[in-house]
């Protein structure tokens, strides 16, 4: 078996675009969460325009815009249908609410993001990315819940 260099860009246009697909919804619902009724919405509507942008220039030369957008928008929806199954799933369980020890607070969105990035990644190199990147969206779903139902903390109750 022969070594061969891989080229960096090669491993680093993945990330270009999963970084903007990932961080987009988290921070709209930062925003709406700062202010829900008067400037939380525009906010959150310019963080969305602003995740947009930056799937269009990063995606734009290596897999197409309507690859990049269609990619996106897939994922963001079915990230919007599995959050309810993550909510059901928290709420039935030890994890709601869940005083988490202050070391261990890292780890489950660490967890997460790295399943995301690895699988997304993989989808978008093997020109796979419109079905494998929603699916490493649920992934990173299930490995945050899991690693956060496996850190050590104090038993949450949920109140719903």
């Amino acid at each position: 078996m022969v070594a061969r260099a891989v080229s960096s860009r090669d491993w680093l246009t993945p990330l270009a675009l999963l970084i903007p697909i990932g961080a987009t919804p988290p921070l709209a619902l930062w925003a709406l969460s700062i202010d829900p009724f008067t400037t939380g919405p525009v906010f959150a509507l310019l963080v969305i325009a602003a995740g947009l942008a930056a799937i269009l220039v990063a995606g734009h030369h290596s897999y197409g815009t309507a690859y990049s957008l269609g990619t996106a928008v897939f994922t963001w929806v079915v990230l919007v249908m599995a959050l309810p199954f993550w909510y059901a799933a928290s709420i039935n369980s030890s994890v709601c609410s869940k005083d988490v020890a202050a070391a261990w607070e890292w780890l489950p969105p660490t967890g997460a993001a790295l399943a995301f990035l690895a699988l997304g990644s993989f989808g978008l190199r093997t020109g796979r990315g419109i079905m494998l990147v929603p699916l490493a969206c649920v992934l990173g779903l299930i490995v945050g819940f899991l690693l956060v139902a496996a850190v050590p903390g104090a038993q949450g109750v949920c109140e719903t």
